[in-house]
């Protein structure tokens, strides 16, 4: 009996084995989308989880396909989760890819999304970084002005002498 176990036992691990050897690796590519969907979800957390681990599996090299998605999508994923790395991710996003990489489309949507959530002094960081590449940007001006009309009911003098500085604010 114990010689029809064990072959019954070593054929089972036969079988199942290419079941185990089949396990996909999930991808940068993979990660991305999952962080997608996570960002359509709402669900910041996973989806910050799922762009920090992209990033890891693409390395440094900017040039990598997805590497943008990547970098985009945990910046979205930190304007609701840590606003203040948000908007230094981003700063540091711009000053790693030249104006054709990163298109003043980005800037308007992360800075907006910033403004949306009340994070006034990192949304205008944002822009402005934007405006000193994109100078006096139409998208960016709406931005601006947003972000003005916002900060009548917020006391940030910072954020208040940047907005009188490129006259939105007087």
């Amino acid at each position: 009996m114990k010689l029809t176990l064990v072959p019954a036992t070593l054929a089972a691990i036969a079988l199942a084995s290419p079941l185990f050897s089949c396990a996909k690796v999930a991808t940068a590519e993979d990660l991305n989308q999952q962080g997608e969907v996570a960002l359509q979800e709402l669900d910041y957390v996973a989806a910050k989880a799922n762009f920090e681990s992209a990033l890891a599996t693409l390395g440094q090299d900017t040039a990598a396909p997805g590497y943008l998605q990547a970098r985009l999508g945990l910046i979205e994923s930190l304007v609701y989760t840590d606003h203040d790395s948000c908007a230094a991710e981003f700063t540091q996003l711009g000053s790693e890819l030249p104006a054709s990489n990163l298109p003043v489309k980005d800037y308007v949507y992360i800075a907006g999304l910033l403004a949306n959530a009340e994070q006034l002094e990192a949304s205008f960081a944002v822009a402005d970084l934007g405006n000193r590449r994109f100078p006096d940007h139409p998208s960016l001006v709406k931005v601006f002005e947003n972000i003005a009309e916002k900060a009548k009911n917020v006391g940030s003098s910072k954020l208040n002498e940047g907005l009188v500085g490129l006259g939105y604010l007087e």
